[in-house]
């Protein structure tokens, strides 16, 4: 069973203009009234952000395969990248996969 993010938690990047430094806050340190940051001698008043929009999405589950089931699919994609099915094989050793798109991303990824 997949389970689900219970929460997503935002920083917010300031960077000194002086220095470019960068300094990290929080939406609520973000609300404090006169909430500054110091750096260069100056001190530098943050634009409160009020409010943040995150939308999630989330792959689609896979549906159960064998490894052999698994590895031929995504040597069927790979081998569009010419990619041999002993690669194929040789990446999957000791790993386990539930499908393919998830092969074949790793696989693509190491590359």
């Amino acid at each position: 069973m997949a389970i689900k993010p219970a929460r997503v938690s935002v920083e917010l990047h300031y960077n000194c203009p002086q220095c470019n430094e960068e300094y990290t806050i929080t939406i609520e340190e973000s609300k404090i009234p006169g909430f500054s940051i110091k750096c260069c001698s100056e001190s530098y008043l943050v634009q409160p952000v009020d409010k943040v929009n995150i939308k999630l999405t989330f792959d689609k589950l896979c549906s159960p395969n064998t490894e052999k089931d698994i590895i031929k699919s995504a040597f069927r994609v790979l081998s569009d990248y010419q990619y041999t099915k002993k690669e194929v094989k040789d990446f999957v050793r000791n790993k386990y996969y539930a499908c393919h798109q998830q092969l074949v991303r790793d696989f693509l990824s190491a590359k």
